[in-house]
């Protein structure tokens, strides 16, 4: 299982490799960003987007896909009927049992690789992450919509070329504003099927291991891991 072994891995916090869990200090080569800086990190983005996208957030939807998967295997006879649920349950607990996660990890995980669960993890952020953009896009587009309707006969100087030119109306030009917040939200709409697909071909990507099941089962996990497109990535 994807999650137990990256759990596992971190806890143990080991002198190379992957140490996302770990509370080790960033060596002195370590990179820098300006995203670091707790006076200038916001600029480049928001604390709600941060939080879709640390290291508590990817194991949490880490454990999403690794329940939304046993859901799906268990409604299509690939594992006992009882364990998607039982699975949902225990591992959508507040607290995860590190020390029992890394024990019973035989059905949970069962014929995925860690790519799919790593992939399938990346696309429910990015989900995560359209979300909150949108919820911004929408909030700018009322704020113009108000501003438009407000100052419809506010003139003001019309601009070519930096210069100015005849008159318009401020409702006017924040209405163009308006415009192009629309295409935006029609882009953002247009991005999800392209980008929030399901990862999930087993070995060799062909799902040959689970037989005739292999589609249905992937079917299933697009449908329970938040409505996310059944085609896959690669």
């Amino acid at each position: 299982m994807y999650l137990g072994a990256l759990l596992r891995y971190s806890v143990r916090a080991r002198p190379f490799g992957l140490r996302m869990l770990s509370a080790q200090p960033r060596s002195s080569m370590g990179s820098v960003s300006a995203i670091d800086s707790r006076i200038l990190r916001n600029l480049f983005g928001t604390e709600e987007i941060r939080k879709a996208f640390d290291d508590n957030a990817y194991i949490h939807r880490c454990a999403d896909v690794e329940a939304a998967l046993a859901r799906a295997q268990s409604r299509r006879n690939v594992i006992p009927a009882d364990i998607g649920k039982l699975v949902t349950d225990r591992i959508s607990a507040a607290a995860l049992d590190i020390e029992r996660l890394r024990r019973e990890t035989d059905i949970v995980g069962y014929q995925i690789l860690p790519l799919d669960i790593m992939d399938t993890t990346v696309v429910l952020q990015m989900k995560t992450g359209l979300e909150i953009i949108e919820k911004g896009l929408k909030d700018i587009f009322k704020s113009l919509a108000a501003l438009a309707e407000k100052h419809r006969q506010t003139p003001m100087a019309g601009r070519t070329h930096l210069q100015h030119a005849l008159p318009i109306t401020f409702g006017y030009k924040c209405a163009v504003w308006l415009s192009g917040f629309q295409r935006h939200l029609e882009r953002l709409e247009q991005l999800r099927p392209r980008t929030l697909l399901v990862q999930y071909g087993c070995a060799a990507e062909s799902l040959v291991s689970l037989g005739q099941n292999g589609p249905r089962v992937r079917k299933e996990l697009a449908i329970l891991a938040s409505r996310v497109d059944d085609a896959r990535r690669h």
